[in-house]
């Protein structure tokens, strides 16, 4: 397995693709990103696991992560994603509802299935993300 990358010391080239590989292989949630400035983009993350869940802190700069029809496959099993800022916002689109969660909320979804994420701003949030129907 590929050792969690230290973003912060890396090209922004490289940064970018090592957090893609880190969503898709580690979170086994594949997704396209966008970036409103990706010269700028940084991510710092912390995480562990308890069981089947693995969970995270993490600081971002402004992202959208886009997951479609396109990247779900078959390999992919039961799946849940919750996340909850400490500051900024996030915004979660799927099944065509939209929610924006603000610091001290938290927003429960499939990432299994297409959705899309935005931040506006930077965003500093703790996540989860259980792997088997408890």
């Amino acid at each position: 397995m590929k050792p969690v990358p230290s973003f912060e010391e890396q090209s922004i080239c490289d940064r970018s693709e090592d957090w893609r590989w880190f969503l898709e292989r580690r979170c086994m949630i594949p997704v396209d990103l966008e970036y409103n400035a990706p010269e700028k983009f940084k991510v710092k993350h912390h995480e562990g696991c308890l069981g089947p869940i693995t969970l995270g802190t993490a600081h971002m700069t402004r992202v959208q992560i886009n997951q479609t029809s396109d990247h779900v496959g078959p390999q992919q099993g039961d799946l849940i994603k919750l996340t909850m800022p400490l500051s900024g916002l996030d915004t979660v689109s799927q099944d065509n509802n939209q929610t924006t969660v603000y610091p001290g909320q938290s927003c429960l979804f499939d990432p299994v299935r297409p959705f899309h994420e935005h931040t506006a701003q930077d965003l500093s949030f703790n996540w989860c993300i259980c792997l088997e129907k408890l």
